[in-house]
């Protein structure tokens, strides 16, 4: 464990968090002077170099160290060629003031808490794997206790163009939800799509379902759960959250491209007008899929929408 703590973990966690960092702060100058937004691919490139090891990213002089330490029990660490060419009056010798100070220092509770950082790792890891499936948990259990099916016969044949018109194939649950103010997909394996109880059937919900069946198509909550399982892995490093969020905001321009090279100008202003109908600051679990949320990401949405052929539109 501590071998691989050292020489391959946290490498991978250096190397990915410099990748999404240099990604973080080149979002806005892109957007202003290229109008680039990064891509969902892009951003998946970005979330395997956090898991898969490269050689390019082996350092092992850096990192090294630490378990040599945890191994000394006593004494400094020297290179294993250093000792190999040193005879043995060089170890032999009275130490300089350096040496002296080394060895007066407890080496066993240095190497003691060595081998704890990989155990505090470790409980990090569960700490945030359980937050962050409890707030997912307290979300889809209020939605599952607020939520009824649909019945309605007009709403059900909003869905079934929606999904038509999106190409979507897969069956979902719909359900009418009061505690709801945007439409919100949520599921991996047992996708359900949830509607405001006060939504009537009409271009607005067909808009807001087209929207949702085409997370579901691009598997958007499949990358977002990759992005939730980064950040329990290293949630130490900032950069992995920064990440996360980028994925998130990625998978809504994706999706609001593919519905708008579908619809022509006209129907562009109606899905806008449709999202602002929608407008909602809605606190959803990572692992869900808001139609018109966060709220603050509206007008670049918006700006992708009624002009995908322009620049500002265009994903790297």
């Amino acid at each position: 464990m501590m071998r691989f703590f050292w020489m391959t973990f946290l490498p991978l966690s250096a190397a990915g968090g410099a990748a999404a960092l240099l990604l973080w702060l080149a979002r806005p100058a892109l957007r202003r002077f290229a109008h680039i937004q990064w891509s969902v691919p892009v951003l998946t490139a970005a979330l395997c170099l956090f898991v898969l090891p490269l050689p390019v990213f082996a350092m092992p002089g850096a990192w090294n160290a630490p378990a040599q330490a945890v191994q000394s029990s006593v004494g400094t660490v020297l290179p294993a060629e250093a000792a190999a060419s040193e005879p043995l009056s060089v170890a032999t010798e009275l130490p300089t003031a350096a040496d002296k100070l080394l060895r007066a220092a407890p080496q066993e509770h240095i190497s003691m808490l060595w081998g704890l950082v990989p155990a505090f790792w470790l409980a990090g890891v569960l700490c945030a794997a359980l937050a962050l499936w409890a707030e997912y948990r307290r979300f889809t259990r209020h939605l599952a206790r607020e939520a009824r099916p649909v019945e309605d016969a007009a709403v059900w044949r909003c869905m079934a163009h929606a999904a038509k018109a999106g190409g979507f194939s897969r069956r979902v649950g719909l359900y009418a939800c009061g505690a709801l103010a945007t439409p919100v997909a949520v599921g991996v394996l047992r996708p359900r799509i949830y509607l405001p109880a006060d939504w009537a059937a009409g271009e607005t919900l067909e808009y807001a379902l087209r929207h949702e069946c085409m997370h579901l198509r691009r598997g958007h909550l499949v990358y977002k759960l990759a992005a939730q399982a980064v950040c329990v892995v290293h949630w130490f490093n900032p950069a992995a959250w920064l990440l996360r969020r980028m994925m998130s905001e990625a998978c809504e321009f994706g999706c609001d491209r593919a519905v708008a090279r579908r619809l022509d100008g006209a129907q562009r202003k109606e899905y806008c007008a449709a999202m602002l109908c929608a407008a909602a600051d809605v606190r959803a679990a990572g692992l869900a899929s808001a139609f018109a949320s966060p709220a603050g990401l509206l007008r670049s949405r918006m700006e992708a929408v009624l002009a995908p052929q322009k620049r500002t539109a265009r994903q790297f």
